[in-house]
């Protein structure tokens, strides 16, 4: 699509700016849909270098200041743009996801991290996707276990109350453990720890618990 209708991008590219916001989110959708792909991102990553900085500083302005319902399409926008199956990630398309994640920001990262922390389902699944999705990546993994609280927040289970959440979070770690790189860049103390997180379960309550909600009856 990029290389044989250049016309249709550059509306794409257009429709960003647009004053109606389901445009605008739309349009940002369709430049996701692009960068889905590892073609597709090498072909966005060919268009002039500011287009590209735009459209995240747009996505990054969706993702914070509009309504729920366009910020978790604008969450799911971001996801598509950085998500990479293992199998295809090489330097150069992480080269790609990482210079794109940056261009929203150095607050990207903590916005995500507040998202998932809400009580509100929608945003904090979408926030939970994104996540994933930069746990694949080793500058994702540098980020995660940079950040202050987030590597710690991801292995506490009492932040979750609904299954849903604590999927998210059980896939998150999931990521992050059967990396390929995850070794070069986590010390071995928390490989274990995401281990054991792994092989308890989705759905885990410590033996104390369990007697004291049995005794309780």
């Amino acid at each position: 699509m990029v290389a044989l209708y250049p016309q249709v991008l550059k509306e794409v590219f257009k429709g960003v700016d647009s004053s109606d916001v389901n445009i605008s989110i739309v349009s940002m959708e369709t430049v996701a849909f692009i960068a889905h792909s590892p073609p597709g991102k090498a072909a966005l990553y060919k268009q002039d270098e500011q287009v590209m900085r735009h459209i995240m500083g747009k996505l990054q302005e969706a993702i914070t200041k509009f309504p729920t319902e366009w910020r978790v399409r604008a969450l799911a926008a971001l996801a598509d743009i950085i998500h990479l199956n293992v199998d295809h990630i090489t330097s150069d398309i992480t080269k790609v996801s990482l210079a794109w994640f940056n261009q929203l920001g150095p607050s990207a990262l903590q916005n995500i991290f507040e998202m998932a922390r809400q009580p509100f389902p929608d945003i904090k699944a979408a926030a939970f996707n994104v996540l994933e999705k930069i746990a694949a990546h080793r500058w994702g993994q540098i980020k995660i276990i940079n950040h202050p609280g987030l590597f710690e927040f991801l292995l506490d289970r009492s932040t979750e109350t609904t299954l849903e959440g604590k999927q998210a979070k059980y896939d998150v770690i999931k990521t992050l453990y059967n990396s390929p790189t995850i070794s070069s860049t986590f010390p071995d103390e928390h490989c274990d720890r995401m281990a054991k997180y792994l092989q308890e379960g989705v759905i885990y309550v410590p033996i104390g618990n369990h007697v004291a909600v049995e005794g309780a009856d």
